[in-house]
């Protein structure tokens, strides 16, 4: 079993290439976990930047959990990489031979957030995260374990300073089934998904 990747110490919170690029080395036979698709290294990149290391999903089962069209969340990622000097290091450093995505990740336009709560709405929040400028998958994975300690319906009024936050948040909560009930950088109000 694969086991978390070490994180850099840069001061962004970023991780190393060369950790993305060991995790893709050791990942090489992984194939979608939802349809069995094979997948090149682009693919778990892009899968590892929105889902974490613990499974890989192509674009179209990934869009299809976001409830975003697959061309729409691909230059989401693809944005998303090119804000991440680690991320794009290792998209660049990926033998493309054979493979179908571009030598490089082209930047796209923002997603949309929520609209700003009301101050009563974020009184609702029963418990509260500073993740400080956690970035990368750094954040998703304890982020996952605040939420699955919490009653389902309940609210997390979380911190996060790192510049991707607000995307990066955004498609993890489609992708999980959470809600992002409001957001305002560097503030978030995530309500824990019922059923589990």
């Amino acid at each position: 079993m694969i086991q978390p990747p070490e994180t850099s110490d840069s001061e962004d919170g970023t991780e190393d290439a060369g950790i993305l690029l060991e995790w893709l080395s050791k990942t090489i036979a992984w194939n979608c976990a939802d349809c069995g698709a094979s997948l090149c290294g682009h693919d778990r990149l892009l899968s590892r930047a929105l889902i974490g290391i613990h499974s890989t999903r192509c674009i179209a089962c990934m869009a299809r959990r976001t409830q975003c069209e697959p061309e729409e969340l691909d230059s989401r990622l693809n944005s998303y990489i090119c804000r991440r000097a680690c991320y794009a290091a290792a998209w660049a450093s990926i033998d493309s031979s054979g493979c179908t995505h571009s030598s490089s990740p082209k930047a796209s336009p923002p997603i949309d957030l929520p609209t700003t709560a009301s101050t009563a709405e974020w009184d609702t929040a029963t418990e509260k995260w500073d993740a400080a400028d956690l970035g990368c998958g750094d954040l998703v994975l304890p982020l996952r374990g605040k939420l699955r300690g919490m009653l389902p319906g309940t609210r997390l009024h979380l911190r996060a300073t790192d510049p991707a936050a607000p995307v990066d948040l955004a498609a993890w909560c489609r992708l999980t089934g959470h809600l992002l009930v409001a957001s305002t950088p560097p503030e978030y109000l995530i309500q824990r998904r019922s059923g589990d």
